[in-house]
């Protein structure tokens, strides 16, 4: 059988970037374990973006490029660029692209046409109505000038979940929709749950989210939730730990003062690999509040990890509440201050048994090997060598 090669494309492989990277990433390793050789094409931000994800996979061939911005990356084309993603992309029998709007996704919609190879797009949650009103105007301007007419020419959309298919199909697109969730190595995140040297106050249980500190994560109305309870559980702390993106921490830090706060509520900076691993096995409760969201990557670490969870009902995984792993809330104060005071007047063995529910479910479904067989079955036939599969929807 023939080695099937694969060229994907995502912006950057910074790993202050979010999920993206580490997903895409991950895809990569995966499929490459099934006669599969990749090309993943990025651009390097800097180190100011944090470390640049790197593979130990015989399979995966990393191509970077500097770029001096993140502004940069979305107007035009770093140097060099093209000319590595020609050369990857002319041996390709599928050419992935994961993202929408960087010049660098475009380009992988570009050459995917002139070469003649399917292309695949995964937006990665940027259709979803919250994620299409940040910096809306911009968005719309490039929606007109390239993204709906790369969306349309694409072979087939992958979308991360069911909510995500209908936000493509809001689009007006009429393309078939491959609905292939995120999945997640488990090897790093099953070792014993320890108390981590990150928590300043050990006497504490912790509430933890990890991710981007932005508008669109639902922070402000955890910590007004929180502001209302916190004196009814003062056993238990809220750490958020994460970049800062537009400025919204010093939002968030005044919402802590005027609340007086301060002694139940943590910030810290972005945490990567070890450090992460640490911080997860040693917190009690992990939140997700967010308006929008493709498929959280540290949602699945956080459940690997044996966490408990309570995620917004627009994070993209309602099967935690039917497998007993966790709680959804509407994507508000109200509905947040009921989840949390639900989930921390549960007596420890609830919630440890919440965190063992969470940690099945990842297990059975979301572990890399599944996710990458159906890739790879789409990849086959986008080729024509295999009957379209179940998971792909052309309604």
């Amino acid at each position: 059988m023939a080695v099937l090669q694969v060229t994907h494309v995502v912006d950057s492989l910074n790993e202050q970037r979010g999920g993206m990277p580490r997903s895409a990433l991950g895809l990569c390793e995966a499929i490459s374990a099934s006669n599969c050789k990749v090309n993943l094409c990025a651009v390097d931000l800097g180190s100011s973006f944090g470390p640049l994800l790197i593979s130990s996979r015989e399979n995966v061939s990393i191509n970077c490029v500097p770029c001096r911005s993140v502004k940069h990356v979305n107007i035009s084309l770093p140097k060099g660029f093209r000319g590595m993603l020609m050369n990857a992309g002319q041996h390709a029998n599928v050419i992935h692209s994961h993202g929408i709007w960087s010049s660098v996704c475009n380009d992988a919609a570009v050459f995917s046409k002139k070469l003649s190879v399917p292309h695949v797009i995964s937006p990665r949650g940027m259709l979803e109505e919250s994620a299409l009103r940040r910096s809306a105007w911009k968005k719309a301007i490039a929606k007109y000038c390239y993204v709906l007419k790369n969306l349309k020419a694409a072979q087939c959309i992958h979308a991360l979940t069911a909510q995500e298919a209908m936000s493509v199909r809001r689009m007006g697109l009429k393309n078939p929709i491959a609905i292939i969730p995120n999945g997640i190595s488990l090897g790093p995140f099953e070792k014993a749950r320890c108390r981590a040297p990150l928590q300043k106050r050990r006497d504490k249980k912790t509430i933890l989210f990890i991710g981007r500190i932005h508008p669109i994560k639902g922070l402000k109305h955890l910590l007004i939730a929180w502001a209302r309870i916190k004196k009814q559980f003062s056993g238990w702390e809220v750490l958020i730990a994460g970049p800062d993106d537009d400025n919204h921490l010093l939002e968030l830090q005044q919402i802590t003062r005027d609340n007086q706060m301060e002694d139940s509520v943590m910030f810290c900076p972005s945490v990567y690999g070890k450090e992460k691993e640490e911080l997860l096995h040693s917190s009690d409760l992990f939140v997700l509040p967010s308006f929008s969201e493709g498929f959280s990557m540290v949602l699945l670490e956080a459940m690997a990890s044996r966490l408990p969870v309570i995620i917004s009902s627009s994070a993209g995984c309602p099967e935690v509440v039917s497998a007993g792993a966790g709680v959804l809330a509407d994507p508000d104060a109200n509905s947040f201050e009921q989840a949390l005071t639900k989930v921390l007047s549960m007596k420890d063995e609830q919630r440890l048994k919440m965190g063992s529910n969470a940690s099945a479910l990842v297990t059975e479904r979301f572990q890399w090997d599944a996710v990458a067989a159906q890739m790879i079955s789409l990849y086959g036939w986008l080729q024509g060598a295999e009957e379209q599969p179940g998971f792909v929807h052309d309604d």
